[in-house]
């Protein structure tokens, strides 16, 4: 469950900045309604310009926002936060869980235009016109990583081929 280990990673209003524009809402609505609900809680914190310090306070704005939830809800709803305060991700790892999340979503959109397709709610070019949205417009997260090369010439002039004694001690 992706989506669940990116909620704590959007309590940080650069990070939500930079990543929210990734996720897609109708997806997360029909396929992980609770988290979901959640991630609107995200949302409207930080448009109205609220800080959060933790999941601590996303769990406390969150049950302030839905306080009629069944007791056997709130159980679930203290588990996915539970669990999501449990997660830590590095920076790298974080950008391909999100763009895991993009390709699901843009699969279930294209998926559920077939399926119009199919029952007649739709044409065939709205189809191709939805792919090719995905298709041209689709650029992946930039993931930095770090170049290493196995070319001796290369290797060779980064360590000899500079003047010096060559101690193996640091200065």
């Amino acid at each position: 469950m992706n989506e669940l280990v990116i909620l704590k990673y959007l309590l940080d209003k650069n990070l939500y900045e930079r990543y929210s524009k990734y996720l897609s809402l109708d997806y997360l609505k029909h396929n992980f309604p609770e988290i979901y609900k959640i991630f609107l809680v995200i949302i409207k914190t930080h448009e109205a310009n609220i800080a959060f310090n933790g999941i601590d306070d996303l769990k406390a704005l969150f049950f302030s926002a839905y306080p009629a939830l069944k007791r056997s809800e709130v159980e679930a709803y203290n588990l996915l936060f539970d669990r999501a305060k449990s997660v830590e991700l590095s920076q790298e790892v974080l950008e391909r869980v999100l763009e895991s999340h993009r390709e699901r979503a843009a699969a279930f959109e294209i998926a559920g235009k077939g399926f119009d397709v199919s029952e007649g709610k739709a044409t065939f070019s709205d189809l191709v016109t939805t792919f090719d949205t995905y298709k041209g417009g689709f650029s992946s997260i930039e993931v930095p990583t770090e170049f290493v090369t196995d070319s001796l010439s290369e290797l060779n002039q980064l360590t000899y081929a500079k003047p010096g004694v060559k101690w193996g001690l640091k200065t």
